[in-house]
Formats: structure tokens, C-alpha cells, sequence
């Protein structure tokens, strides 16, 4: 958290010394590094990475439509579905009994 905070603050700061580089400094550097941190909490197997997504889906679809880039806004709807599809699933898998009731699991002592 405090690592995504520091790059977006870094990035954002790089955009706004090279104008160029962003049409909009803070949000494009959240993106960016929000899509990192939610790139590599995924590949960990973190399950804070749904709520990372989450994160930079809500940044970023109302940025590319409101830069006239509905294309890109469309993308990333789309992503906020999927991510949101996913955490549903992920929820659910993780808040169900795995094992029959009155059964004990296999390996386990009675």
C-alpha cells in the first residue's frame, strides 16, 4: 500500500516535470502503478489483488471517457465486470464448507 502510494506520488511527479509524457499526471501514474501492484499482488496469489483492480478500474473508466477515449473506457468496463465477476467467485468458493457435513476430511483423525 504504502509502496503503490510512493510510485504513484514518483510517477505523477515525472509527468508533471515532462508534460509530455501524460494528458493528465495523477490518474495516469495511479493506473500505472495500481496496475503494478495489481499485476504482482496477483502473481503472488495475494487476495487483495481483486480489490487492486477494483481500484484501478474505477480510476480508469471514467478518466478514458471523460479524454474522449471510449474505446479504452469500453476495456476497461469490461475489466471492472471480470474483476468483479471473479472477487463474487473467489468470495464464494472461500465462504463455503468444503467438507460434508459430519464427514471427516481424508488424513484426519476421528
Amino acid at each position: 500500500m504504502a509502496g503503490t502510494a510512493a510510485g504513484t506520488v514518483a510517477l505523477a511527479l515525472l509527468f508533471t516535470a515532462y508534460p509530455k509524457l501524460s494528458w493528465d499526471p495523477w490518474p495516469d501514474a495511479y493506473i500505472f502503478v495500481g496496475t503494478l501492484t495489481a499485476m504482482v499482488a496477483q502473481a503472488r496469489g495475494w487476495v487483495e489483488f481483486w480489490f487492486a483492480w477494483l481500484a484501478v478500474d474505477v480510476v480508469g473508466v471514467p478518466l478514458a471517457f471523460n479524454n474522449g477515449l471510449a474505446f479504452s473506457g469500453l476495456v476497461y468496463v469490461i475489466y471492472f465486470v471480470l474483476v468483479v465477476l471473479g472477487l463474487r467467485a473467489w468470495w464464494l468458493q472461500t465462504r463455503t464448507d468444503r467438507t460434508p457435513s459430519g464427514t471427516v476430511p481424508d488424513g484426519a483423525t476421528a
